[in-house]
């Protein structure tokens, strides 16, 4: 009986001793947040042996001109003894208002990932084993001002990284996000590996590494877009909450599918995006949009792109390129400026390699074809060999272009039928440019009326132009020879005309001198 009662007394000792000690520390623990202008709040505490429950817990910062209030029906800490000073912590019907103070919205992102992620591997044994958010409200700056954020998320601590899933909520939509970060010993790749769910599809998976080593890190993975569906809501809902927009965001593409393989070396320090666009590395992206898809200032864009892309010397450079795309302009910019009747309704472009025994490995050799419908018809195919080095150079072989309008209506002119017939070859660069048009490159109009003048038959031969300079300062010069069937004019007899001459131009003046037969 005496033993019975000395246990029961040592109990109740420690007891009194952990409730002082509790006590002492939840004071120290309320002085230290009131310095910092935090005031915490709770209605009902339950201690055991497991742990600590709270409910109506609340928690209020408030500045000058930031604040931030934060109030959950429960608050459940659960301690595990037997392990490093782990907890879980969950938190239930959360409601968060968080407004930012002028520091806050001014601040620079932060740039050094490497020391990020040293701070946060350092924090892997401290965080909470688990930490579950459940039925959370938050109201939050967006680039309306104020928007509301619902959902779900809990985050799983492990001694090597942590595991994310969380599930956000927008009107009758839900988008998912699962992530897992394996953070292993240096000499292991550090692992991420995520997908993104969308109304319960898989639209988005990621897997990714980066090794770091004593010179230089390296970051490989690949992504991958399976099916992407009817989720133009996901993009109207993050268009919401991008704080800063300089240009409007293009609509989410439709029934698209997206692969992209990468592989950079970083040098050691911080990272800017300036540092991943100039990394060494290599590049490989196969997309295809069975839906057009609006593209800002071009138009509705559909069809299948390859592209392998190389960078060794701080510029990408395509080594291989695959195309197959369909723009229809619809009102775009660049169409509204043609005149009426040069204005196509639909252009294919097809691209593909060509081998040639001149193709070196830091050149692109290609063969294109473009077609146009609508207004303008065109039709056009060439050989291209673009050599990707230190400066750019463009060699262009075989070039055949075609094009025909019904009408064209041009500073007060009217032309009929109008075919333009293009052969030509040569080659450009940053500083040059030498183009030759080759026989039976010409002009033709059935009729062209300009005022009381009207010419018939018109025909202008191309065929010994040359094309040279600069790109900025390019100059037109060579033969012409000009043709009328019938020239009418109030003042002038109906007859048939031909002109035939040197021509000179450049983008301040042209100069024609020649003779003119009757």
């Amino acid at each position: 009986m005496g033993r019975r009662r000395f246990w029961l007394g040592t109990c109740a000792g420690v007891l009194g001793v952990l409730l002082i000690l509790g006590s002492y520390a939840g004071y120290r623990v309320q002085r230290l947040l009131s310095e910092q202008g935090i005031a915490l709040g709770w209605q009902a505490l339950s201690l055991s042996p497991r742990g600590l429950r709270l409910d109506g817990f609340s928690l209020q910062q408030v500045g000058a001109a930031a604040g931030l209030q934060l109030h959950a029906g429960q608050l459940q800490l659960d301690w595990l003894a037997s392990e490093a000073p782990r907890y879980r912590l969950r938190l239930q019907d959360l409601q968060l208002d968080w407004q930012p103070g002028p520091a806050d919205a001014t601040a620079a992102p932060p740039g050094d990932l490497q020391a990020l992620l040293a701070r946060l591997d350092a924090a892997l044994p401290w965080l909470p084993r688990r930490l579950e958010l459940q039925a959370v409200q938050a109201q939050l700056p967006c680039a309306s001002g104020r928007c509301t954020l619902r959902g779900d998320a809990s985050v799983q601590v492990r001694s090597t990284g942590l595991q994310l899933h969380s599930r956000l909520l927008h009107d009758a939509h839900r988008a998912e996000l699962q992530a897992e970060l394996q953070m292993p010993a240096r000499d292991v790749p550090l692992q991420l590996q995520a997908e993104l769910r969308l109304d319960d599809q898989a639209q988005l998976q990621l897997h990714s590494q980066l090794q770091r080593q004593a010179d230089a890190t390296r970051w490989s993975g690949r992504l991958s877009m399976p099916q992407l569906g009817e989720v133009a809501w996901f993009g109207d809902w993050l268009s919401q909450w991008l704080l800063s927009t300089p240009t409007a965001l293009p609509a989410t593409p439709q029934q698209a599918r997206l692969a992209a393989q990468w592989q950079v070396q970083l040098a050691p320090g911080p990272w800017q995006l300036d540092d991943l666009l100039a990394a060494p590395g290599w590049l490989r992206l196969d997309a295809l949009l069975q839906h057009p898809w609006p593209l800002p200032a071009l138009g509705l864009v559909s069809g299948e792109l390859a592209v392998d892309l190389h960078n060794a010397a701080g510029r990408w450079q395509a080594r291989e390129l695959h195309a197959d795309l369909l723009l229809d302009p619809q009102g775009a910019p660049w169409l509204t400026a043609l005149p009426d009747g040069l204005r196509p309704q639909q252009l294919r472009l097809q691209i593909a390699p060509r081998a040639t025994p001149t193709s070196t490995s830091d050149g692109l050799a290609l063969h294109a074809q473009l077609q146009g419908q609508g207004p303008l018809r065109l039709q056009g195919e060439a050989d291209i060999e673009l050599q990707l080095q230190k400066d750019w150079a463009l060699t262009l072989a075989h070039l055949r272009l075609d094009a025909d309008a019904a009408r064209v209506r041009l500073a007060g002119n009217r032309l009929d039928d109008l075919q333009l017939r293009l052969r030509l070859s040569g080659l450009a660069d940053a500083q040059r440019l030498d183009v030759v048009l080759g026989e039976g490159s010409r002009i033709a109009l059935r009729r062209l009326r300009s005022g009381e003048l009207e010419l018939q038959q018109l025909g202008a031969e191309l065929g010994a132009l040359h094309l040279h300079g600069t790109p900025q300062t390019p100059q037109l010069e060579g033969p012409l020879t000009l043709r009328t069937q019938r020239l009418q004019h109030p003042r002038l007899q109906a007859q048939g005309w031909q002109w035939q001459g040197q021509l000179q131009a450049t983008g301040e003046r042209q100069r024609l001198a020649g003779s003119l037969l009757g």
